[in-house]
């Protein structure tokens, strides 16, 4: 047999074994889904404890500001679990979504307490897109509870 179709039947056996044992794979594993999806119900339970929100600019800006840091706990939390090697650099993105979207949120409440109308139109439709493309890539690493919209209701 040739050296190369010895090399390649190897590697071919190395894939099948390593997809076997999740070693690549692009679904989570149950620990790292229940881990982080656990995460994700904390920080919801948080939120939805604040104070319900009227429809003020006013009053959505102030609930944003006690969300913010439940917010960045819940990516800490979640910055610290490692990542199945088939989701590391998906669900890094994921991550890097959701804090851009807390960053434009902190922004977005600064303009409303400066009643800088036109920043808070761009804020607001920017962080919303954030908001989509965070949610569906969690759901797309199967972190359902991550993808959730928790509101305020206390």
């Amino acid at each position: 047999m040739p050296r190369g179709a010895t090399f390649a039947g190897l590697l071919a056996a190395l894939a099948i074994a390593l997809a076997g044992c999740g070693g690549t794979s692009n679904r989570p594993t149950p620990q790292f889904a229940a881990i982080a999806n656990a995460i994700c119900v904390n920080a919801d339970r948080e939120v939805e404890a604040l104070p319900a929100v009227r429809r003020s600019l006013g009053s959505l800006a102030a609930a944003a500001r006690r969300e913010i840091p439940i917010v960045r706990t819940e990516l800490t939390q979640l910055s610290a679990l490692a990542a199945p090697p088939g989701q590391a650099a998906r669900f890094a993105a994921a991550l890097a979504t959701t804090r851009r979207q807390v960053s434009l949120v902190a922004g977005l409440v600064a303009a409303v307490r400066s009643a800088n109308g036109s920043r808070v139109v761009t804020l607001a439709l920017a962080s919303h897109e954030a908001d989509k493309r965070a949610k569906t890539e969690m759901r797309a690493l199967g972190l359902g509870a991550c993808a959730r919209a928790a509101k305020p209701r206390g």
